[in-house]
């Protein structure tokens, strides 16, 4: 999965626009996890789950690269409604992911499907912690 923005010429980790653009590939798997597991049809709901999403990146390191790409890993924190949908959880993980840049200076953030399946996966379980499922239809 790749996501396309306007970025400096040299890959770089820990740019505005990277972070911006890897918390959008979490948050949006993230809350799509969460809305399609908690199986919420009442709009009220679904906008204070939407509104509840935020990812944090909280540390970012460039773990190897050339002149056009760089290999990077990150420290996210996610929060999430929490189980009386009332509260806010939040899990910390770590995710791999890198930059390049094209020609025209703009940028490329990659991310593994799998490595965003285990995020989305792994938040998803620490929001429904003490939540009865509800049960498919």
């Amino acid at each position: 999965m790749l996501l396309a923005a306007c970025g400096t010429p040299a890959p770089d980790c820990t740019s505005l626009g990277v972070q911006r653009n890897l918390s959008t590939l979490v948050r949006e798997r993230v809350l799509r996890a969460e809305l399609d597991s908690a199986a919420v049809e009442d709009a009220p709901t679904r906008g204070r789950i939407d509104m509840a999403t935020s990812v944090i990146i909280e540390q970012t390191r460039q773990t190897g690269g050339d002149a056009r790409r760089a290999l990077c890993s990150a420290t996210l924190a996610i929060e999430g409604m929490g189980p009386d949908l009332r509260s806010i959880v939040r899990s910390e993980t770590d995710v791999s992911y890198w930059v390049a840049v094209d020609d025209g200076g703009g940028f490329f953030v990659g991310l593994m499907y799998s490595d965003l399946e285990a995020v989305a996966a792994a938040h998803t379980t620490a929001t429904w912690a003490g939540r009865d499922r509800p049960s498919p239809r």
